[in-house]
């Protein structure tokens, strides 16, 4: 794969709806807005945001496993990965 060329994760989910690299003191990532000032849609959007460099290394890795297609394992750890990054999204 070709070198990320945005901001490092993890990015963390602040209580302002704001995602910053790190907690409070870090790089501001992007701050969270909604129309209707629906908090639950902000919360859930905010959500998606901040897990962005970790959907993107679990694609990764999915990607390289099904090219590879070599170790079941592999297969099986790469699938967990992503379902359980997809379940924490949700919750």
């Amino acid at each position: 794969m070709s070198k990320n060329n945005h901001t490092p994760g993890p990015w963390i989910l602040n209580p302002d709806f704001t995602i910053s690299q790190k907690e409070d003191k870090g790089i501001l990532i992007a701050m969270v807005c909604s129309a209707n000032n629906d908090d639950e849609q902000r919360e859930a959007n905010a959500k998606l945001i901040a897990s962005s460099p970790q959907l993107l290394e679990a694609l990764e890795t999915l990607i390289a496993v099904v090219e590879s297609l070599t170790e079941e394992g592999q297969l099986v750890g790469g699938l967990f990965k992503a379902r359980e990054l997809v379940k924490s999204i949700k919750k």
